[in-house]
């Protein structure tokens, strides 16, 4: 009998010990999820950030659309000026007091370009915007869509 009541005792021990490590575990286990959540948001965020400033260098407003926004990812362009030369104290000397006079004479050359504005300011193989809105995705856009209307 007393055997029989120390294992049973034992028993109810390891059990009980494994309801205060889960008691324990569980906010622990919870705040690395929300962490890491949170982190997830605050790239995505930036990165809507990085383009809605790139928005308004290229088109001079924000927009209130994540739509126009995607748009503008994919199908927009972004100059890129190479420039071959540079106003030197010759030309200086010689009455040339721009750039733009040295460039009218052939004496700096100018060439623009235009590379794609998602390839630009996100690294390649960023996830396209147009993907189906997972629980993390819809939870992202709700909060850029009140810091939109927060403007």
């Amino acid at each position: 009998m007393k055997t029989a009541l120390n294992i049973v005792f034992a028993v109810i021990i390891v059990v009980l010990s494994y309801f205060l490590i889960e008691s324990i575990m569980e906010p622990i286990r919870f705040n690395r999820e929300k962490d890491a959540r949170e982190a997830t948001i605050k790239e995505r965020l930036i990165d809507i950030r990085t383009a809605q400033e790139t928005f308004k260098a290229v088109k001079g407003y924000y927009t209130g659309s994540f739509d126009t926004l995607i748009t503008f990812l994919t199908t927009d362009s972004l100059p890129l000026i190479f420039r071959l030369g540079s106003l030197t104290d010759e030309m200086i000397a010689d009455g040339i007091t721009s750039e733009k006079e040295a460039v009218k004479k052939g004496l700096i050359k100018r060439d623009t370009s235009y590379i794609p504005v998602r390839d630009s300011i996100f690294h390649k193989g960023y996830p396209p915007p147009n993907l189906p809105p997972g629980r993390s995705t819809l939870m992202i856009t709700a909060l850029a869509a009140a810091a939109l209307e927060m403007r």
